[in-house]
């Protein structure tokens, strides 16, 4: 699991959310050398650059930037917001690639931040005064999922096995849903359900699995063959 390792998805899936952090962070840097105000930076950041990364709160403007659908779930605005979802995704992620192996773990990231952008919009639409002029973006739901199908693929995996014994798994988990549903505002109630809906999916993940479906099967065969469009070793 080296960061030179090409076969590692999970350290794919961090660089795609630096990156992007980095893009919209060197962004909003570039607008203090033409505003004073900081709050006016924040406004004209948000009109022009960030919106067409973040999921609106309508599904008309949706319909003017339907890839937000996908931009949201890799978009990540403040140190702290990146830093705590890259732990987090590391910490789970790291668990449910040992042992599942590296093909499952991006189709899982984009699945739960797709049923978390489907949340939201739906808890738009019940509370269209909260959503007004929100945008939602994050990994939030990404990550809840992975941690949700790590669980239930091993619940009792031992962590720190070697401090008296270390701690199951589902601890872990546990005290992540408790900081997510924590550090939400209260008088935000739309906050919740993406995450809501990012937990499900992983449970729905592993749960069609058990049954002998696999969601990812078709997302890995089409980035195989993406792959190998242009490799020249490729079998005929």
């Amino acid at each position: 699991y080296s960061l030179g390792d090409s076969q590692n998805s999970l350290t794919r899936l961090v660089i795609i959310n630096l990156v992007v952090f980095m893009t919209l962070a060197l962004c909003r840097a570039y607008f203090f050398f033409f505003y004073q105000d900081t709050s006016q930076i924040e406004v004209v950041f948000r009109e022009q650059i960030l919106q067409w990364f973040a999921l609106p709160g309508h599904w008309q403007q949706l319909l003017y930037r339907p890839w937000t659908l996908l931009s949201a779930m890799f978009t990540n605005v403040g140190v702290w917001m990146v830093l705590g979802h890259m732990l987090w995704l590391w910490a789970f992620g790291f668990i449910f690639q040992d042992l599942s192996g590296n093909r499952k773990i991006v189709a899982l990231y984009l699945y739960g931040g797709l049923a978390g952008s489907l949340g939201y919009l739906l808890a738009a639409s019940l509370l269209p005064s909260s959503a007004s002029a929100a945008l939602y973006l994050g990994a939030g739901p990404s990550v809840m999922a992975i941690a949700i199908a790590t669980t239930m693929l091993s619940p009792y995996y031992r962590l720190f096995p070697q401090l008296m014994g270390g701690f199951p798994l589902w601890v872990l988990t546990v005290v992540y849903v408790l900081v997510s549903i924590a550090t939400k505002p209260l008088q935000q109630p739309i906050s919740y359900l993406p995450l809501v809906a990012g937990g499900a999916m992983g449970f729905l993940f592993m749960q069609l699995i058990r049954m002998g479906y696999d969601l990812s099967d078709w997302m890995t065969r089409l980035f195989d063959s993406a792959n190998n469009l242009f490799n020249p070793e490729k079998t005929r």
